[in-house]
């Protein structure tokens, strides 16, 4: 059976290595031409290329040739192939989404929330937070997306800040009037009650429209609004290293 425990990828330039394998990644060949810049009439080189093959591309003689063609005249310096037939490619969702986790450590359940814009991403965010902020044994539990939510978390007021009542996390729908438009919106807001989250929301929108140059009147209807209970959220700069290097494709 296959599977990526069992997988043989190596990068060469020997026939011999390539034979009966699977192209690992696609392959572009990369070469550079020259043009003449009118207005300055300097020749300007310019990087040029081109995808010859498919990921999964299965490299028999004729294949083969082509690519030592491209090989000897310097497109090519290398092919990354495999044991494996992979064609699919796993992509990235941009948009990064609230994830809800729950972790054992010990005998004790430890409930998260964090941003995170796949379920690898998700899973390495966790393990790095709860290595920082736990001991002893942990293990993930459960892992989920939880919804595109706008998370509010710090305090908007000087009252609110020095308050001692505790503060809770709302889920909140809320309906938002904005000029002609109407339209929903979902919040996670930690507060003391939820006309404090109302409030907290109101903020957001008027810093919202000003950051956009927006001075569109607005008014907001709480359409429903449920206490839910989670130990933390993972800070949205930690969870940011991560889908940042997902994205500039550096190891994580």
């Amino acid at each position: 059976m296959d599977t990526r425990k069992n997988e043989i990828v190596i990068k060469t330039q020997r026939p011999e290595e390539m034979q009966g394998k699977f192209l690992a990644e696609r392959l572009c060949r990369s070469w550079k031409e020259e043009f003449v810049d009118e207005d300055t009439s300097e020749v300007v080189p310019i990087e040029r290329s081109e995808v010859i093959m498919s990921k999964g591309t299965l490299l028999e003689n004729d294949m083969i040739s082509k690519i030592m063609f491209h090989i000897q005249s310097g497109e090519i310096k290398e092919v990354t192939v495999s044991n494996q037939r992979r064609e699919g490619t796993f992509v990235m969702d941009g948009n990064s989404k609230i994830w809800s986790a729950v972790v054992v450590v010990g005998k004790k359940k430890v409930k998260l929330l964090l941003y995170a814009n796949s379920f690898d991403t998700a899973t390495a965010i966790v393990k790095d937070y709860v290595e920082l902020h736990y001991s002893g044994s942990c293990k993930l539990a459960q892992l989920k997306e939880y919804g595109e939510y706008i998370v509010i978390e710090e305090a908007l007021s000087k009252e609110e800040a020095d308050s001692d009542k505790e503060k809770k996390l709302y889920k909140m729908a809320v309906n938002i009037q904005e000029d002609e438009y109407e339209y929903s919106n979902n919040f996670l807001v930690f507060a003391t009650d939820v006309e404090s989250s109302k409030t907290a929301i109101n903020y957001w929108m008027s810093n919202e429209l000003k950051e956009n140059n927006n001075d569109a009147d607005f008014s907001t209807t709480v359409e429903s609004a449920v206490i839910i209970s989670f130990s933390a959220i993972i800070d949205r700069a930690f969870s940011q290293v991560y889908m940042d290097n997902i994205k500039t494709g550096e190891d994580e």
